[in-house]
């Protein structure tokens, strides 16, 4: 420990002792005097509690007469105000059904139908002639080819799906068209199960738009941009998707041809600032070889300059070398 540290705790400590010496001897001054000053003490007593209770009175007052919102002078500071309405965690619930159409329904709802009891009701029930849109698109025929197996089994089961919401719509079409032939119906019973309709037959659409977009993944920007504008009929992706793929291909292979011959067609036109092609020079150089006189051109460039009559007869050095030997 450096020597200023142990002399700052040495004068710490003397400081210390001192105030303990001076509170030992008031100690001893006020047991001295506590038998002398009984009568006093009993005195001050009663003039501190008299100065308490004016003092805790005083703020009893205060706070009585304290501006704090009141909630019947300002009923803006009312808690739901302040803090909002209460949330309301549960959910609404409508009116009761038959008790035995409840129970039926719970049991399909949890464990579903028996496979008999379902293959029946499809063979049963046959989408109307005026209304095939509900029978489930299929996928089209060059899709498939490009989808794995694992793939194609999830688009078939919510294919199956799709058949089995489009059979209970058309039971429920049956019901709501005989109800619709006698006006004395009760208008209700026909607008609940017009409401019915228009949920189910959106959810078959919207299922529909899901099987699309799992095939985008397999498409490029171009055939996927055709995919999303198809319309949905007998087939998912629309009858004419191969023809409408074939005429894009069509018209892409024409522009990027047309691109080519532009770029490969010369310009004719000259303009005043366009800057001259740089036509590199050619340089006559003469050299003798055996006795005879060479003369070769070579362009500025880095490549070395190459004889005429090495092109003509690639043998010629080597004859006129074992000629010389």
């Amino acid at each position: 420990m450096p020597k200023h540290r142990k002399r700052k705790i040495k004068e710490f400590q003397s400081t210390i002792r001192r105030k303990i010496r001076k509170l030992e001897l008031m100690l001893d001054k006020l047991s001295s005097s506590e038998s002398d000053s009984s009568e006093s003490t009993q005195d001050t007593s009663d003039s501190q509690e008299s100065v308490l209770s004016a003092q805790s009175q005083s703020v009893q007052q205060v706070c009585q007469s304290s501006d704090l919102p009141n909630q019947q002078e300002h009923p803006e500071f009312s808690i739901e105000a302040l803090l909002g309405s209460r949330p309301q965690n549960e959910t609404e619930e409508g009116a009761e059904i038959a008790p035995e159409l409840a129970v039926r329904w719970e049991s399909f709802l949890l464990c579903g139908l028996d496979k008999e009891v379902r293959k029946k009701l499809l063979e049963q029930w046959i989408v109307p002639r005026n209304c095939k849109s509900l029978r489930a698109p299929s996928l089209n025929p060059e899709v498939q080819a490009l989808l794995s197996p694992i793939d194609l089994k999830k688009d078939k089961f919510i294919e199956n799906l799709q058949e089995i919401i489009g059979k209970g719509i058309t039971a429920e079409g049956t019901a709501l068209t005989k109800i619709l032939e006698h006006s004395n119906t009760d208008p209700s019973i026909t607008q609940a199960l017009v409401d019915s309709g228009k949920l189910l037959t959106d959810m078959f659409h919207n299922i529909s738009l899901h099987r699309k977009y799992q095939l985008y993944k397999y498409f490029n920007d171009a055939v996927k941009k055709i995919a999303s504008q198809q319309k949905i009929d007998t087939y998912l992706l629309g009858s004419d998707f191969t023809e409408k793929c074939k005429l894009a291909k069509t018209v892409e292979n024409t522009a990027q041809e047309l691109i080519k011959n532009r770029e490969q067609q010369p310009s004719t036109s000259r303009h005043l600032n366009s800057q001259r092609p740089n036509y590199k020079k050619r340089m006559k150089t003469e050299e003798r070889r055996g006795g005879e006189r060479y003369v070769t051109y070579n362009k500025q460039t880095k490549k070395p300059a190459r004889d005429r009559r090495m092109k003509k007869d690639p043998q010629y050095y080597t004859r006129n070398r074992i000629q010389r030997n």
